[in-house]
């Protein structure tokens, strides 16, 4: 019997600019931008082939199957269901350098890429990024009806720091912008604090004709974001998701709370240019822009994990195939 072996490699993304701009049903009638960096912390899918005639996922919890149907873990099941449902004697298992859910990184578009990623290579399938991104969305968006943009399945389909614009015709992505030393001025701070993404991106998804003025700023301050990343001028993108943050603030009121206010003002008090929550708000991780000789004394007084990083200019990827040898 010869044994079968995928691993893939998806990385997780911090969002700078233009969340919220990036949902069709904004987009399509008044165009967005978002400036969106994948990172090296990753989420790694192995599949592999089994003796017995079962399905067995292991991610946080292990589940044993007779048939796709029956796997709970939504995101993997549909993955499954959308590559083929002849799926049997196999074994599909997650690793995550960052926590769980409610990260604010992408979390869950970078698994449901790297699982399609995955099962598709185990078929002996390959598919562009571009068709890659589309097919986690459907997962994400048209099949489980969450709520969700199309940057962070975007982000970790391709890779690199791009500037993502949306039309109504269609969307535009960048090649990877050059980020120099920018990443020696981010600090990735870990609240703590988890949250549903789903139960704040909800209520705002509502209600977005409501807020496609405050949108429209937010694209605004996306495209100047992306003249402050090819200026080298970090301090200007500082700035620049600093005003965002602000306006970000106003689309709901679960986006902050009292503790995330209080991280906030700490750290600008102790010099930095811009502070943001990543993701949807309301916890997960804290990014601050600050100068370089800040940031020892923004990790310490904050007294948060810090989650150091790099930009990563691959997308996901496959880091072992058997099929290949």
């Amino acid at each position: 019997m010869m044994s079968k072996l995928v691993v893939s490699r998806t990385p997780t993304r911090i969002s700078l600019l233009g969340g919220g701009s990036d949902f069709p049903a904004h987009y399509k009638k008044y165009g967005g931008a978002v400036l969106s960096g994948a990172i090296d912390c990753y989420i790694d899918v192995v599949v592999k082939d089994r003796f017995f005639d079962e399905i067995v996922v292991s991610t946080s919890e292990r589940e044993t199957c007779r048939v796709v149907s029956e796997i709970k873990h939504n995101l993997i099941r549909e993955a499954m269901k959308l590559t083929g449902n002849d799926w049997k004697s196999i074994q599909i298992s997650t690793l995550a350098d960052i926590p769980g859910h409610g990260t604010g990184l992408g979390s869950s578009a970078s698994v449901t890429v790297g699982v399609l990623k995955a099962l598709l290579a185990f078929k002996e399938l390959n598919t562009y990024p571009g068709n890659l991104a589309d097919m986690a969305y459907d997962v994400e968006a048209n099949i489980l009806g969450y709520s969700t943009g199309v940057q962070d399945q975007l982000a970790a389909a391709f890779g690199g720091l791009r500037y993502i614009e949306f039309r109504r015709g269609g969307i535009d992505i960048s090649e990877p912008l050059y980020t120099g030393d920018l990443a020696d001025y981010l600090i990735l701070l870990y609240t703590g604090m988890v949250r549903n993404g789903q139960s704040i991106l909800q209520p705002f998804l509502n209600s977005m004709s409501e807020k496609s003025g405050l949108l429209i700023k937010i694209t605004e301050l996306a495209m100047q974001g992306r003249e402050a990343i090819e200026e080298e001028d970090w301090q200007k993108l500082g700035y620049l998701v600093d005003s965002a943050w602000t306006i970000k603030k106003q689309f709901e009121s679960q986006v902050s709370n009292r503790d995330i206010d209080l991280i906030y003002e700490k750290a600008k008090f102790l010099g930095a240019w811009g502070c943001k929550i990543l993701g949807a708000g309301g916890g997960g991780f804290f990014l601050v822009i600050a100068p370089k000789e800040k940031r020892e004394e923004i990790v310490h007084r904050l007294q948060l994990r810090e989650l150091p990083f790099k930009f990563e200019e691959r997308g996901s990827r496959i880091l072992f195939d058997d099929n290949r040898k």
